[in-house]
């Protein structure tokens, strides 16, 4: 922005009161003054004066609706590919995205090659789920102590002792981090339109107190809660919290956009994936994996129609396990021969019905459960991580 752009004087006498939204969750409130390419002036309650960095502002409201498109206006006026980058960071600023857009685009007419318009560009794809209002709100709810860290796709509410740089900010890189695998295990690239909470407890014994958890859990999703968060508690440092974080947003990402339906094999086994995938590999993952030996190699009692037509009745361990062995299978055996079927069955098949499943798939039940029982043999004689001899 020029410097003689860089001013824009507001008309005094809007009617009510103007806020600056800050990037950390919190607000200033008052009559904004001026703007500047670095500087917010606000006068807030009492008559004070404060400065507001532009870049700690995420949303600009004027109580005027009509002052932010005339501060656009007057920045795009010159017309030059310059001033319409600086007009379209304006208003992302101020809210004003069909503004913001008509902008870029116009710049890049001019200058197809233009650096800041690029720039400004993937800005917007980085930020467009933000709303510090929602920021607020949360932060409202959990009360004093606790803070926030926003990332690309999640937000974590949080009141854990330890620096935010040493959790928060890791925990948020590596679930953001997540998201592709999300998607690839369903073959799916949804349009989220907002961001996904996370919400961690500083201690078991809060997270067992607070309304709507599980006592005695590791986590839990809460999908009838207004913000529809992912609940933990903070265990082993940042690796222990992963994977539960993992695996209870693996349960958002399914209500959100495969299903809001499915038996307890299929959501528990497929988040037991989500918890597994990374520095963990399942065969190894001695719960896990120890559950799956024991029933299939050594009792030789399991089958896949089974688990599908009772797992309402099932204990947790084959929930979990046993779910997410069949999972693993179908989508990851047979050098994937079965996934692209397997993901339209799990989006819309009946997860209870094992000739659904054989259906979907193109194969006879008995023939898939006699591969499942070698698939697993191989992946046994591959684990590198034993249990303790009993």
């Amino acid at each position: 922005m020029t410097r003689a752009l860089a001013l824009l004087v507001l008309a005094a006498g809007a009617a009510g009161a103007d806020t600056v939204w800050l990037r950390d969750g919190t607000s200033v409130t008052g009559k904004i003054l001026s703007e500047s390419a670095d500087e917010i002036a606000i006068k807030v309650a009492g008559g004070a004066q404060k400065a507001v960095k532009v870049a700690d502002a995420l949303l600009v409201e004027f109580a005027d609706r009509h002052a932010a498109k005339a501060g656009f206006d007057r920045l795009r006026r010159p017309g030059t590919a310059d001033a319409l980058v600086e007009a379209a960071r304006y208003a992302y600023r101020h809210g004003l995205v069909a503004e913001g857009d008509s902008a870029l685009g116009a710049a890049l007419e001019l200058d197809p090659r233009h650096a800041g318009a690029k720039a400004a560009q993937e800005e917007a794809a980085r930020t467009h789920l933000l709303n510090p209002k929602d920021d607020a709100a949360i932060l409202k709810k959990y009360g004093e102590g606790w803070r926030l860290h926003v990332g690309r796709r999640y937000r974590l509410v949080t009141n854990v002792d330890a620096k935010p740089e040493d959790f928060d900010h890791k925990l948020v890189a590596m679930i953001d981090g997540f998201w592709d695998f999300y998607c690839d295990t369903f073959g799916v690239r949804p349009d989220q339109k907002q961001l996904h909470n996370i919400v961690c407890y500083a201690t078991r014994q809060q997270f067992d107190d607070a309304p709507g958890a599980m006592k005695g859990a590791y986590g839990v999703y809460q999908h009838g809660d207004p913000f529809r968060p992912a609940v933990l508690w903070y265990m082993e440092a940042l690796r222990g919290s992963s994977f539960t974080t993992r695996h209870e947003c693996g349960h958002q990402f399914v209500a959100h956009y495969v299903r809001p339906d499915g038996e307890p094999w299929f959501g528990e086994g497929i988040a037991t994936i989500f918890e597994c995938q990374g520095d963990v590999p399942f065969q190894d993952h001695l719960y896990r994996w120890q559950v799956v030996h024991e029933t299939v190699l050594d009792k030789g009692a399991f089958t896949v129609a089974n688990l599908l037509k009772n797992s309402g009745a099932a204990g947790r361990d084959q929930i979990y396990c046993l779910g997410a062995a069949v999972h693993l299978f179908f989508l990851t055996g047979k050098d994937r021969a079965y996934r692209e079927a397997y993901q339209k069955f799990l989006a819309k098949g009946n997860t209870k019905d094992p000739e659904a499943l054989a259906k979907a798939v193109g194969r006879p039940m008995a023939d898939l459960e006699a591969e499942f029982v070698e698939w697993v043999q191989a992946l046994d004689a591959q684990r590198k991580i034993f249990p303790p001899a009993k």
